[in-house]
């Protein structure tokens, strides 16, 4: 295993984010959340996703867009219940295509004098085939060998996405590819329903999942050796000893949903030179004022360095503070003031002064 990348940050953000940041009339201008995002998180700006443009504009659809790129073989379309494999790309891939131009033109007009790493988000390839329906109807998630090509697919997607990010924002320093398994622990445990919800998917089998994990990870990393890779997951600690064992650079995990007995998980994790992605702001959260929000955020990190008993600048070294999930069901003015909150609970984290009147509620 190569050595891990730890790109280091005090705060950066998911990836989803409401319409309402990037709406100027009726008009969705991505610029606006390109510039809000790096304004917010300065230290690692993202890939911003708005799932409220419409169908492909989702974590699916978009990867889908980007697979796309890579075979036909992985040409869906989107049906009443949601998205299905087909023989071509249906009319939402190719808008999600669109749209993932115009981000991309976004970054390089807003970004264009950005120095330092950024982020990327890809969903992972097992929520993804537990996400798509195969022609039958079922969960795509039942072909081990269909799993597989969308493993090697998202690989080289990723490599793209990386090389296009690299053109368009030449002084990028290293590139995080965040892995999106937020269906991570159902897939493992056997919870996804067939299409009728009287019977479960087999999982697969664990020693696939870390092959066709560490395939992802080694493959990019091999590709372009300033690349950082995540784990993301809306969990706990379930993940954590599986994106370790397969190389990961980072893992996030929900502080709140963890227990005394995750501890060993997330301390391993940190001695072996993994970034600690803090979800430290659940959506219960959002409507609390800024300065109560900063304080849940803060004391959730400060309770976490207490039970892994790491001095303050070694874990403020390792961790880097987001939200628990994706912000796209939060009103504009909600999901910026939990960005603008977790940032100042990073700064914090780290050592840094919040200035008085910073944060208003």
């Amino acid at each position: 295993m190569s050595q891990r990348i730890r790109a280091h940050a005090a705060a950066t953000g998911i990836g989803s984010l409401p319409l309402g940041l990037a709406t100027k009339g009726r008009v969705t201008d991505p610029r606006e959340t390109a510039r809000i995002v790096s304004d917010v998180f300065p230290e690692l700006p993202h890939m911003v996703e708005l799932p409220g443009r419409g169908a492909g504009a989702d974590m699916v659809g978009r990867t889908a867009a980007m697979l796309g790129l890579v075979s036909a073989d992985f040409a869906v379309h989107t049906v009443p219940s949601g998205w299905r494999r087909t023989s071509r790309p249906g009319v939402d891939v190719e808008r999600a295509s669109r749209w993932l131009d115009e981000d991309f033109d976004a970054l390089a007009e807003v970004c264009a004098e950005y120095r330092g790493p950024f982020k990327i988000q890809m969903c992972g390839p097992l929520t993804w085939c537990r996400v798509v329906e195969d022609i039958a109807g079922e969960p795509a998630l039942r072909d081990a060998g269909f799993v597989s090509d969308v493993v090697a697919g998202i690989g080289e997607a990723a490599k793209l996405q990386v090389a296009r990010l690299r053109r368009l924002v030449p002084a990028v320093t290293e590139v995080v590819v965040q892995i999106d398994e937020p269906a991570l622990a159902q897939v493992m445990t056997g919870a996804v329903k067939t299409a009728s919800g009287r019977g479960r998917i087999a999982p697969p089998d664990e020693q696939h999942i870390r092959a066709w994990l560490t395939h992802i990870v080694e493959g990019i990393r091999a590709a372009d050796s300033g690349v950082s890779m995540w784990l993301h997951s809306c969990a706990g600690a379930s993940h954590i000893p599986l994106a370790h064992s397969v190389g990961f650079d980072g893992v996030s995990c929900d502080v709140s949903l963890l227990r005394e007995a995750d501890v060993d998980d997330v301390g391993a994790a940190h001695d072996a030179g993994m970034t600690l992605v803090l979800g430290v702001v659940i959506p219960d959260d959002w409507s609390l004022s800024q300065t109560a929000i900063v304080d849940v955020a803060r004391g959730r990190a400060q309770r976490l360095k207490a039970a892994l008993s790491i001095p303050a600048e070694q874990f403020s070294s390792a961790v880097t503070l987001t939200a628990s999930c994706g912000l796209a069901s939060a009103s504009p003015s909600a999901a910026r003031a939990v960005m603008d909150c977790i940032q100042a609970a990073g700064k914090s984290v780290a050592g840094e002064t919040i200035a008085r009147g910073e944060m208003n509620d």
